[in-house]
């Protein structure tokens, strides 16, 4: 019996679950769904009696995760980390993909499920991680692509490092590369000490 877990983290804020719910949507992974459906269902107050024959199968209960959510409570990013963002992005010149980008990027470092989930996926192809980045942000596969190349402004900044061409774990691929950028979050961010 292998240990999920999931079951030793608490549920998903809404806008991680959005996140989550978006990459299994395009990246069906029926191990990876099954270890975090029921927490991502937990968090918005879906359940299913696993005995019951009417249980949908895991796209139903993706697909119906997706548009509670989506309808639901608009989920979104802490105001602080946003208010952070929109700081550096002013003074560096980052793209609203650039500032989706790292609002995740942020997020992987704040949030422990997200962190957890990310670093599950069983990715095996950098243009997949490209593709669920793009999924999970409701973003196009060439604006995640072009946010993740080496001309974006998250990279010329010296914010992330997204030039791993062999990286198979999404949370290694979207590591901030300054120390300084873990303070993202942080009420008191001076976004100097990022340059």
């Amino acid at each position: 019996m292998t240990i999920n877990p999931f079951d030793f983290l608490p549920p998903p804020n809404p806008i991680t679950a959005l996140w989550a719910t978006r990459a299994l949507l395009v990246f069906p992974d029926k191990h990876m769904a099954d270890d975090c459906l029921v927490s991502l269902e937990s968090s918005i107050s879906i359940t299913h009696d696993p005995g019951d024959s009417n249980t949908p199968d895991m796209m139903s209960r993706l697909l119906n995760l997706h548009k509670s959510i989506s309808t639901g409570v608009l989920p979104i990013i802490p105001k602080t980390l946003e208010m952070n963002i929109k700081s550096l992005a002013q003074l560096i010149r980052l793209n609203v993909i650039e500032c989706r980008v790292l609002e995740l990027a942020a997020t992987l470092i704040e949030d422990e499920w997200l962190h957890t989930f990310c670093t599950r996926l069983p990715i095996t192809r950098r243009c997949d991680a490209t593709y669920i980045i793009a999924a999970m942000l409701d973003i196009s596969f060439i604006e995640a692509s072009k946010a993740l190349a080496t001309t974006s402004g998250l990279h010329l900044a010296g914010l992330m490092d997204t030039q791993r061409p062999d990286e198979q774990n999404l949370a290694k691929l979207l590591g901030l590369a300054s120390e300084n950028a873990y303070n993202l979050s942080q009420t008191q961010f001076n976004p100097y000490l990022l340059l």
